[in-house]
């Protein structure tokens, strides 16, 4: 009969006396609930960018809407205030005028000490075709009240609040001071008697630096050997109030004159228009000369432009 033995209690053995492969496994587990804890947490997704909220586009566009209308009541506003009239530009129309076809204007020369004027070719490249008018003191011009000038009668009646643009360009060749420089005159009737009471007188010269005054447009230093453009429309002008040449030495910005803007005198003047003179010149003048003027000036004009209710018109002075 077989005799069953008894079975020994389990005895503890240490962990470094165990084989191999049990303390591998022992030790190894943690490592691979570790890991298995890291796998059964799934890396994050990249959440993609949130679409912009629908409301931001119709915020661009309200705030872009109330830049517009903002623009555009400021817009209105100036136009309100200004006295200028706002008229749509139509095209120009350029007229030729040549010795033999002046086009309503016409040569004047005064003064003892005769000046000159003349169509001729230049100089330079002429900002509109191949010539200009020149204009010239003479030799013993001594500041002497002589002057040559172009005169213009066909603008006789036209209200002055209807002038929309008024340019012309001019060129020195040689003059004694930069106060020399061709400037441009309107004789105007305030009272609706239909003679000139004032003349009205743009120089180039008082255009720019200590001789500006609030709303005239500051333009170009007078400079030699350039052609140059004048906004006379915008510019400033001073004012005599008689037709006397001998006058203006006395009112000009160098003799205590002030300048006005166009637009002030004719708030002051509403139904004022340029008028020709009673035994016949023009009441549109460019020209030289007076007392400012020194011995043996030559200037030229070219590109003279006005414009009534928008529609323009230059005349091309050609040889």
């Amino acid at each position: 009969m077989a005799t069953t033995d008894p079975i020994p209690p389990a005895t503890a053995v240490p962990l470094e006396s165990r084989p191999r492969f049990l303390a591998a496994s022992r030790t190894a587990a943690p490592a691979a609930r570790r890991v298995g804890r890291s796998e059964e947490i799934r890396p994050e997704r990249a959440t993609p960018p949130r679409p912009a909220p629908a409301v931001a586009p119709r915020m661009r566009s309200a705030l872009l809407l109330a830049l517009v209308v903002s623009l555009g009541t400021l817009l209105a506003a100036c136009k309100k205030d200004s006295t200028d009239p706002v008229v749509p530009e139509e095209p120009t129309t350029i007229v030729v005028v040549t010795p033999s076809d002046m086009k309503g204007w016409a040569k004047q020369v005064t003064g003892t000490a005769p000046a000159t004027v003349e169509l001729v070719t230049g100089p330079a490249t002429p900002v509109l075709g191949k010539g200009s008018a020149r204009f010239a003191t003479a030799a013993n011009h001594n500041h002497t009240f002589s002057f040559s000038r172009l005169r213009n009668t066909q603008y006789a009646g036209t209200l002055l609040s209807d002038i929309t643009k008024l340019t012309f360009s001019t060129y020195v060749e040689r003059r004694d001071s930069s106060v020399d420089i061709p400037f441009l005159v309107l004789h105007v009737d305030t009272n609706g008697d239909g003679q000139p009471d004032d003349i009205v007188n743009f120089t180039p010269y008082y255009q720019t630096g200590k001789f500006l005054v609030p709303g005239v447009l500051d333009q170009w230093v007078s400079k030699t050997n350039s052609w140059q453009t004048w906004d006379a429309l915008h510019g400033g002008w001073f004012i005599l109030d008689n037709t006397s040449d001998a006058a203006s030495i006395l009112s000009d910005p160098d003799h205590n004159g002030k300048l006005i803007t166009l637009a002030s005198y004719i708030a002051l003047h509403p139904t004022a228009t340029i008028q020709n003179l009673p035994n016949g010149p023009g009441g549109i003048r460019m020209g030289v000369g007076g007392p400012i003027f020194g011995n043996h000036f030559i200037g030229y004009i070219d590109q003279y432009t006005i414009g009534i209710k928008g529609k323009n018109t230059t005349y091309d002075f050609e040889n």
